[in-house]
Formats: C-alpha cells, structure tokens, sequence
C-alpha cells in the first residue's frame, strides 16, 4: 500500500465523497448493504464490540452500524485518520496510522484485540498480503469477525460501467 500525496492539486478525499452520488452508487451501495449486515452480525455476537477499521477513508459506513459497537480506524495515510477522528463521532475510540506493508496488529502495537475487522477495498493493495492477512487475524478476539472485499472485476458490469458511465462522469 501507498499513500501517495496529489501532485495535480486534487482533494485526496474526491473520490471518496463520490461513493455517495449517482452512478458510483451502483457499485458502492451493495458494498455497503453487505457491510451493513456484517456489522449486525458482529452486535449480535458482542454487543459492545469494538470493531477495527483498516483503511477508513471518510468513515462513511458508519451510519449502518448497530447501537452498542465502537469503532478504531486505522490508515496508511494520516488525513484519512485525522479527517475521521475530526468527526468527533463518540463512537469511534480513536485511530492508528500504520505504516504500509506492516502487519496491522504490529502496527497498533500488538496490544488491542478487536471483535471484528473490516478492510473495503483494501488487500489489493497490499504487496506483503499472506503477512498482512496474519496480522488482521492476531488482531482479532478468538471468534472475532473478518469482513474483506476487493473491486470484483469478475463481473461483467463492473468494467462496464467504469469504461463508460464513470468515465463520462469523471
């Protein structure tokens, strides 16, 4: 993973808020409904979980998560964290930059142990992944939930719409 500052002025975070506007919406709403589940899934399970969140962007799935669970964000980029933490959401216990390639248990210092774990759009990329995927899973509670997922480029609408629809719009 690389955070690699804009050099052509851009927010960093432009793509991000556009996850809630039409069309990008088509892809990132089912992303989210999944997540929305997961983290249901996690409360019934523990109730007052504290949940990690690798690669938090702008936090906005937040809104899908139950009563009762916490949420820590962790980032390769500190504005990512910073941005989340400026929320002031009582929910969110606080954020860990780490740095890229080291294993996420290492990074928050191998003193935390989560009920659950998300990464969206995350593990691709990540060079060093079976050491990473290591890392997530010390990190967790023994029964503590991983919820992962990738770009999935293996279905036909997916390319689709990136080669015509978002790039018209984008």
């Amino acid at each position: 993973m690389t955070a690699a500052e804009p050099t052509d002025g851009t927010d960093y975070f432009a793509n991000h808020a556009r996850a809630r506007q039409f069309p990008w919406t088509l892809y990132h709403q089912p992303l989210e409904r999944d997540l929305g589940q997961f983290l249901r899934q996690v409360a019934a399970d523990q109730p007052r979980g504290e949940v990690l969140i690798v690669g938090c962007g702008l936090l906005h799935e937040i809104d899908a998560a139950p009563a009762g669970l916490t949420f820590h964000v962790a980032d390769i980029d500190e504005r990512a964290v910073r941005a989340v933490l400026a929320r002031d959401d009582a929910r969110v216990t606080g954020g860990t930059v780490v740095p890229p390639e080291m294993p996420v248990d290492e990074g928050l210092g191998a003193r935390q142990r989560f009920a659950a774990i998300y990464a969206k759009e995350v593990v691709e990329h990540v060079l060093a992944w079976p050491t990473w995927l290591v890392g997530l899973r010390r990190a967790l509670v023994p029964g503590g939930r991983l919820w992962l997922s990738t770009p999935n480029y293996g279905e036909p609408w997916l390319p689709a719409i990136e080669s015509t629809v978002l790039e018209l719009v984008a």
